[in-house]
């Protein structure tokens, strides 16, 4: 009934997994999960042919997933997130390379997160101090679109819009 991949729960996934001899694929074609309350529908292939690591390619399309729980690890050091103030997050995510091999990861995300209440909480909020916000409920955002790359472990971001009724 468990089921976690790094650490997130999955335990409401469900996939069919296929096997094509020929071209030496694994396969498993939409699969899903919910995830931080939210849905996942994805698709991914394992090429067991070449050298000793094995060729995947995954792509996730999710919606409506709790935006602070997908960064949690990595933006507040593991700790739960707050997702009253995180908002949802809507998108596709793909992802490329070799198993043993993280370096030779290459992808693409492109998101979008709405239901916002940026303020002087958030990291984003400590950046629009700048602009001299006097309250707390001073929050001018309430949606972020973000286009990245993904290569070599490392995210570059192409665009990051900020959105909301008083911008």
């Amino acid at each position: 009934n468990a089921f976690a991949v790094a650490g997130r729960d999955l335990s409401g996934l469900e996939a069919g997994f296929s096997f094509d001899p020929e071209r030496g694929l694994f396969v498993s074609q939409d699969f899903r999960t919910d995830f931080h309350d939210g849905k996942i529908l994805g698709n991914l292939e394992l090429d067991t042919r070449g050298e000793k690591a094995l060729a995947y390619r995954l792509e996730l399309m999710f919606d409506s997933v709790i935006a602070a729980e997908i960064l949690a690890h990595q933006v507040v050091g593991g700790q739960p997130a707050s997702p009253a103030r995180g908002g949802r997050a809507s998108g596709v995510f793909a992802l490329s390379g070799k198993l043993d091999r993280p370096e030779s990861s290459t992808g693409r995300l492109n998101m979008e997160i709405g239901q916002l209440q940026i303020a002087r909480q958030t990291v984003a909020g400590r950046v629009l101090s700048a602009v001299e916000l006097n309250e707390s409920s001073d929050e001018i955002f309430d949606r972020i679109t973000v286009n990245a790359w993904i290569r070599n472990r490392r995210m570059v971001f192409d665009e990051v819009y900020l959105s909301g009724p008083k911008s």
